[in-house]
């Protein structure tokens, strides 16, 4: 979905991350900081259009299945492409969710960022025994207040003034390591880690440590990206005044130590037209409703794959809404669609070119693939979301694993000839962007086609990039 670089640094970017892909990560980032988008490439697809092919729920056989007539007549000649192979990307022991549970379901707050970016902070908000460790805890009581004091004396009197605000909301690494402590101190008299931290996947990451580790590492994280977010979207503004003002006057009790930074932040974002994280959320209820209730009652061995992901690609003027090259995705995945290789297409790509775009490349697909190529609504899933491959994939890994879809079942990732190899040579720059791979596995089948297996430390919530946390 990003934008193309040439034909020569394409081919020696495949070359030199080849190997690089496959396997199980696990590693956190090393640091919070920003990093470059990178690029994609893509190219002519090589492929026909979707032909009249069955739209239907009915699969097709998959080669090795049933044994072949003993007539001299190939007849794997007669299955639609007999080349892409589940079995390549099979694992031999079933993946560890890492205490994710896909039937858990999370609170919610005032603000659907909020809940995406900062799932540690909405739980101590909204969970009556989090809630109550903190408010009745004497050191986090203290704290709370000097913060609320701090908040109204910013709006009082530092006007214009930036840097006083700052000095007002701002917290220091020392801080947020002794707030991140105290917390961890607090919350073990509750089982707030057990039944809802862990279960919620938005702390896979941390999944192998403690209780006590695993709620410092989400604090300590949680206020680091929030005063980054503040600093990057906040803070610049030349409305800040009004925006301290207007949060000091909009919130009159007593708040949690983290919420004057909290909703500074997310005003901030607000501010700056950047919240397309929220855009077209609660996904469950809106866009893909349809296909997930026909996904509660897919029979999983039936088929060959689960989905086919599809990766958008941002047009090149803001009033285009569907690239050429986006087009051509959904042209090369439709055929394997209707050839009954799964019973989902999965879109992923948000608003991202160019800049400032109101369109969601995700959401543009999907009225090509429904208006124009007549694929049924309850046939797509979308993530209108990711911003980059790397997102790509770990969003779609989301969206499966929360839809319950098997996680020892491939799916299928079907592009141009060009990205189909650059996906499976994503692995160096996942690890670089993302401090982990986003499947469990992954291989290239064909020219235009990878098969992959979600990885549950996807969902990891990631609040370096509020526009898609």
């Amino acid at each position: 979905m990003e934008r193309r670089f040439g034909f020569v640094v394409a081919i020696l970017l495949v070359a030199g991350l080849w190997t690089a892909c496959g396997g199980d990560g696990s590693a956190a980032p090393d640091a919070l900081a920003d990093t470059d988008p990178g690029m994609d490439v893509a190219g002519d697809p090589g492929t026909d259009s979707p032909g009249d092919l069955p739209q239907d729920d009915k699969p097709v056989d998959v080669p090795g299945d049933a044994p072949l007539a003993d007539d001299g007549v190939d007849d794997t000649a007669q299955i639609p492409f007999p080349e892409l192979d589940p079995a390549v990307c099979r694992l031999a022991a079933p993946i560890d969710l890492l205490g994710f549970n896909p039937a858990y379901v999370p609170p919610t707050g005032t603000s659907i960022l909020q809940d995406k970016a900062w799932f540690l902070l909405t739980a101590l908000m909204q969970v009556p025994d989090a809630r109550a460790a903190v408010t009745n805890d004497p050191a986090l009581l203290a704290l709370s207040t000097a913060r609320t004091a701090a908040l109204r004396d910013a709006a009082a009197t530092c006007g214009a003034d930036a840097t006083c605000h700052a000095v007002h909301l701002s917290w220091s690494a020392k801080q947020i390591t002794d707030v991140a402590t105290d917390l961890a101190r607090v919350l073990k008299t509750t089982n707030v880690t057990a039944t809802h931290l862990r279960p919620s996947g938005r702390f896979t990451l941390f999944a192998d440590l403690d209780d006590d580790a695993l709620v410092i590492r989400a604090a300590t994280e949680a206020l680091t990206t929030l005063q980054a977010t503040f600093d990057n979207y906040a803070r610049p503004r030349p409305d800040l005044e009004t925006l301290v003002s207007t949060a000091s006057t909009a919130h009159p009790d007593a708040l949690l130590f983290f919420e004057p930074l909290l909703h500074l932040a997310l005003a901030g974002v607000k501010a700056d037209e950047s919240d397309q994280a929220e855009q077209f959320e609660p996904l469950a209820v809106g866009e893909n409703k349809k296909a997930l209730e026909r996904a509660a009652t897919i029979q999983w061995d039936d088929w060959r794959f689960t989905v086919i992901l599809v990766l958008g690609w941002g047009p090149d003027d803001l009033a285009q809404p569907l690239s050429d090259t986006g087009r051509e995705h959904c042209d090369i995945a439709a055929t394997r669609w209707q050839a009954g290789l799964a019973p989902f297409l999965l879109l992923s790509g948000g608003a991202v070119h160019p800049d400032r775009t109101p369109y969601f490349e995700a959401i543009e697909m999907k009225k090509y693939l429904v208006e124009t190529l007549l694929i049924p609504e309850d046939a797509i899933l979308v993530d209108p979301h990711a911003r980059h491959t790397t997102t790509n994939v770990r969003n779609a890994s989301r969206l499966m694993l929360r839809a319950g879809i098997p996680t020892d079942h491939p799916a299928l990732i079907s592009s141009d000839f060009l990205q189909a190899p650059y996906v499976t040579a994503l692995g160096v720059r996942c690890m670089a962007d993302l401090g982990y791979l986003p499947w469990s596995s992954m291989a290239q089948l064909s020219d235009n086609d990878d098969c992959w297996l979600p990885s549950p430390v996807s969902l990891y919530g990631d609040a370096r990039d509020p526009q898609d946390p």
